[in-house]
């Protein structure tokens, strides 16, 4: 196993209570937003919380008000993913970051 890389557990909670929690609770994360269009982005959930920071929301919420800005429209997939900081492959196989898709395929 690669020493540089900590090995967790994939994530303990499901879908419907990744987006019940506060994106607060979840900050240390990122998104994975693609577009109809094609567009894909991967913000840092910290940065949603940053923008959001006086209000009481959900991750339901953030997701209800996400849009495109090529395009305008809603999010085709959004997936929340634990680590960007490196390509999947560069991980070994056993210690992937984990991927949790709460909108989409």
């Amino acid at each position: 196993m690669d020493e540089g890389v900590p090995d967790r557990p994939p994530p303990t909670f499901d879908r419907a209570t990744a987006l019940a929690c506060s994106p607060a609770t979840l900050r240390q994360h990122w998104l994975e937003v693609v577009c109809e269009c094609g567009r894909e982005t991967k913000p840092p959930l910290r940065m949603i919380v940053e923008r959001y920071r006086r209000e009481r929301l959900t991750l339901a919420d953030v997701l209800l008000r996400l849009r495109c800005q090529a395009c305008g429209k809603p999010p085709r997939i959004v997936a929340l993913v634990e680590d960007i900081s490196r390509p999947p492959d560069a991980y070994p196989a056993a210690r992937r970051p984990w991927r949790l898709v709460l909108l989409g395929d």
